[in-house]
């Protein structure tokens, strides 16, 4: 029941690595504390990865002001950012998080505050869906992040992602003051549509 105190100071992180500080295997419960100031420039990553059979349950603390802004350069000179990069949570398929209390605020990434599921197509899968249960706490004031160059429309997410395989059960909590170009507070995908205008 001790709380977790991880601060990253702001130094930047730019590795193959896809947890900028935790990547949960097993169980992990947070009670308290925070996980703060990571600056990862990796794609398909975040502060906390739940990987296929983890358990993050969160029953306290904060997640905050982390920053995950990963971009590639595409063939017209414009900057795509990375789909999957997160500024709090990411659940692959088969892992699974339950914010009973806490907050998960002020991150700048793609997908701001969770990601859950498979970005690509999940033909053929056979794993579990990621599940995401939200009981209580915030998710607050989790913003898309920016590049000069960088289309902002393909910010998806301020607050949640919810992606293929996947299931997000809301029962309580506040999820406000979030900012994306698609979902400032949920976004829902199922991939079964990629070519698409705006």
């Amino acid at each position: 029941t001790d709380p977790i105190f991880i601060d990253g100071n702001g130094d930047n992180v730019k590795t193959s690595l896809r947890a900028s500080f935790i990547e949960v295997n097993g169980e992990l419960e947070m009670h308290g504390g925070f996980i703060a100031n990571g600056n990862n420039e990796s794609g398909s990553s975040a502060p906390i990865l739940i990987r296929d059979g983890g358990k993050f349950i969160m029953n306290g603390g904060r997640i905050t002001s982390n920053k995950n802004i990963s971009y590639i350069k595409k063939p017209d000179n414009s900057w795509l950012g990375a789909m999957h990069a997160t500024g709090g949570v990411y659940i692959e398929e088969g892992g699974k998080f339950t914010l009973e209390a806490g907050s998960i605020d002020n991150n700048t990434a793609r997908v701001g505050g969770v990601f859950l599921g498979n970005f690509g197509s999940t033909s053929g899968s056979n794993k579990k869906p990621a599940e995401f249960i939200m009981n209580g706490g915030y998710i607050a004031n989790n913003k898309m992040s920016t590049h000069e160059g960088m289309d902002s429309r393909e910010n998806q997410g301020g607050g949640v992602n919810v992606n293929s395989n996947s299931k997000f059960i809301f029962i309580n909590g506040i999820i406000a003051g979030n900012e994306s170009h698609h979902g400032g507070g949920i976004t829902v995908n199922d991939n079964y549509v990629f070519d698409y205008s705006y």
